[in-house]
């Protein structure tokens, strides 16, 4: 199949939005690549894959104030570390629309 990615309707590109794995950084290339984009410029991409983590911690009180009514606080922390997230993908500029133009990209969201 041979086109131009840069000419193809808005309602076919992929989406801008996308969640990207560790450690598939050759494949992220050519993909990136074959929409114009170069990959190389996100930060922080990480070569391997980090199993993600959570870190709970909680402590707690009850009491009995009167016979049969109890009162209870508790305070409970999760820290999490290693998660997939998403990142944008799109530039600040937009993209060449098929007339060659700019176009803004509040217009590419209206048109998905």
């Amino acid at each position: 199949m041979n086109f131009d990615p840069r000419t193809l309707p808005l309602s076919q590109q992929p989406a801008r939005n996308i969640t990207i794995r560790a450690g598939q950084r050759d494949f992220y290339r050519t993909q990136f690549a074959s929409y114009g984009l170069n990959f190389d410029l996100l930060p922080n991409y990480p070569d391997e894959f980090v199993n993600p983590r959570s870190q709970v911690t909680s402590i707690g009180v009850e009491r009995e104030v009167l016979r049969g009514l109890f009162a209870g606080a508790d305070f409970v922390h999760q820290h999490w570390t290693n998660l997939d997230r998403s990142v944008a993908v799109q530039h600040h500029y937009g993209h060449r629309d098929t007339t060659g133009l700019r176009a803004p990209i509040q217009r590419d969201h209206r048109a998905r």
